[in-house]
């Protein structure tokens, strides 16, 4: 406590310099944790726990060409209904895309919904909750039942929050009985869709959007909702997008959930037999082997973190770097700065340890100080990044656990920045200065 309660008197001493070396240290503190704060939150795994057990499949239905190709990050309808139906008692949801107007019983429109089409599964794979009701069944599903499930943001919009099973929507003219309300759920990344991010990156917008605002049985959807779906791309004639169904395109995401490595593989020989099968009857011309691909994987291969964050972070860690080899050179010019006295306590018997305990109690109280003007820095930062113009900018959180980390962070730059001055100083021969 003696070696603080000095450390607290040499600080208001040398006021300027030690505010110097703590606005350094909070400004390098805050950079860093921000940016590292912004790239947590975007890396994060959305399913913890179960995203090893989630797989993303693709295979290459496209003809052969000159240029080598990689795997194609969608499937057509056939090959992925076929893959869908190959994974026996395991669980798997299709996925596609798109925006529709929704209207009221005369027809007029009053809203555009962005729509998800997939199959009974999706719900239990991706752990969604319910609000009210729940999913459409399978039987259902394949009797192509006009049922719907929408997200809490649109039964807000409609419905006032209220509970809406068994109402209807009139979803481009066909009216679909609301079966389920999802309660409130934005996964972050929105990853049960994403393709196209690996050349050149995803885009932020759709990636760290909002999920879906309705959920279509995709048997329906393939009758109603085809010249709406937003993504696809063909290899041959499409003279309509309602022959999505049937047309050379590629436009549909599977899902699987293999629980075991035993399931994984088994499902791996499955898809492979399927290609290999199809090679043979000449409908695939590529031999291009099919994959499976995890969760965080099919993440971190569509690269979902924006270039300019990535940048921001490698910047901050150079200012970190900078603004320690600052608190360094500041921390060295208070200690020098009292060479005598240091040298008269060594004459009076102090010992280096002794000298060297004064100086990072010093230290210590500078990143205390430093890191709680850098917990302002930092939650400053973090408001000013929630109110940017970016699809995951309200995604942002600072939480106790990211200020406990700023205080570690500070305390221990201010220690590793002290080092060397602490060292040269407390090895000081006392005689010369004595002499001065």
């Amino acid at each position: 406590m003696h070696y603080f309660i000095l450390a607290m008197r040499r600080i208001r001493n040398d006021w300027w310099i030690s505010a110097l070396t703590i606005l350094a240290l909070a400004v390098g503190v805050s950079a860093t944790m921000t940016s590292q704060l912004v790239i947590r939150m975007l890396d994060a795994d959305p399913l913890p726990g179960r995203s090893q057990s989630l797989f993303y499949v693709r295979a290459d239905p496209q003809p052969a060409s000159e240029d080598e190709k990689p795997l194609p990050d969608m499937l057509d309808y056939r090959t992925a209904t076929d893959l869908w139906s190959l994974r026996g008692q395991d669980r798997g949801a299709l996925v596609a895309d798109g925006s529709m107007s929704l209207q009221d019983e005369r027809g007029k429109a009053l809203i555009d919904a962005t729509f998800l089409a997939t199959t009974s599964d999706f719900f239990t794979l991706f752990r969604t909750r319910f609000r009210f009701g729940s999913a459409w069944s399978s039987a259902d599903e394949q009797r192509l039942v006009p049922s719907v499930v929408i997200s809490d943001r649109l039964n807000e919009v409609l419905f006032h929050g209220g509970n809406s099973v068994g109402r209807m929507l009139r979803v481009d003219g066909r009216s679909l009985q609301v079966v389920g309300v999802l309660a409130p759920w934005r996964p972050s990344p929105r990853f049960y869709l994403m393709a196209g991010g690996h050349d050149g990156g995803a885009n932020a917008s759709d990636v760290f959007g909002p999920a879906h605002d309705l959920y279509i049985p995709m048997p329906l959807a393939k009758e109603i909702a085809l010249p709406h779906m937003s993504w696809f791309t063909c290899w041959g004639q499409l003279r309509s997008p309602s022959q999505l169904a049937t047309a050379p395109c590629l436009w549909v995401g599977l899902w699987v959930q293999a629980s075991t490595d035993a399931d994984r593989r088994a499902y791996s020989e499955r898809v492979s037999a399927y290609v290999k099968s199809q090679l043979a009857s000449g409908r695939f011309t590529r031999g291009t082997r099919p994959e499976l691909i995890g969760l965080t994987d099919w993440i971190a291969y569509n690269n979902v973190i924006p270039r300019d964050v990535r940048l921001q972070s490698w910047l901050s860690y150079g200012l970190f770097i900078v603004c320690l080899i600052n608190i360094g050179g500041l921390l060295f010019v208070r200690f020098s700065g009292r060479r005598s006295e240091i040298a008269l306590r060594r004459a009076l018997g102090a010992t280096q340890a002794s000298i060297a305990w004064q100086c990072t109690a010093e230290s210590l109280v500078v990143g205390l100080i430093g890191a709680a003007l850098g917990m302002l820095l930092t939650t400053g930062a973090t408001s000013y990044v929630r109110s940017l113009p970016t699809a995951y900018a309200n995604l942002i959180h600072l939480g106790a656990v990211a200020l406990a980390v700023t205080v570690a962070v500070a305390l221990v730059a201010a220690l590793i920045a002290s080092i060397i001055p602490t060292v040269l100083v407390a090895r000081q021969a006392p005689g010369q200065f004595l002499k001065e």
